[in-house]
């Protein structure tokens, strides 16, 4: 099972006009990008498939998932989960102003299986912990219900306390519902 890192870095933020630190959650910067021909080369691997059969096969699957999503249909990729259409889009008072102008972007929305979500729920979580200067300050760990490791470095003997997740906020807080949505040209962002 891997281990996901993100940073917690306190920041200066101004909610409904009052100024405040606080620690906002991101995943690490050191992932890189798996692109689609190590994608295809460990999937032939671990299919022992000839690479050119597994490409053709995305490559069919990628043409199913567009006839079906171009259509409106959210589509099952069995294992992973659902595809289905998303946008962005600006609200209007006067239904004369209604239009296709009104979308700012086309989404794809990928909607994880239970399988998936429970995996994400079981992975690791390591959590450094900055301030606004980029100190650390201190590193959680944990799996589904985070706890503090006492790993403080700059408390040697360790007095953190546990985090029994009595506060709905500290126990994963910050994450949205739903799936990842996919923009073209390789960004992403959590869906609705």
């Amino acid at each position: 099972m891997g281990k996901i890192k993100v940073k917690a870095k306190e920041t200066n933020l101004k909610l409904s006009g009052v100024a405040r630190k606080l620690f906002v959650l991101n995943t690490e910067g050191t992932y890189s990008t798996i692109y689609a021909d190590e994608v295809i080369k460990t999937t032939a691997a671990l299919l022992q498939m000839n690479e050119e059969a597994v490409k053709h096969a995305l490559a069919t699957i990628k043409k199913v998932i567009e006839i079906h999503v171009c259509n409106g249909h959210s589509c099952e990729i069995p294992g992973l989960g659902f595809v289905r259409f998303g946008m962005r889009s600006n609200a209007v008072e006067k239904s004369e102003d209604v239009s296709t102008q009104l979308i700012r972007s086309r989404r794809l929305v990928v909607i994880p299986s239970k399988e998936i979500k429970q995996l994400l729920a079981d992975t690791a979580i390591e959590i450094t912990v900055y301030d606004l200067d980029g100190n650390v300050i201190k590193r959680v760990n944990g799996g589904g219900d985070v706890e503090d490791d006492n790993t403080d470095p700059n408390n040697p003997n360790g007095n953190g306390q546990q985090n029994n997740g009595e506060n709905g906020d500290q126990n994963g807080g910050g994450g949205s519902q739903g799936g990842e949505i996919y923009k073209p040209g390789g960004d992403s962002e959590e869906g609705i």
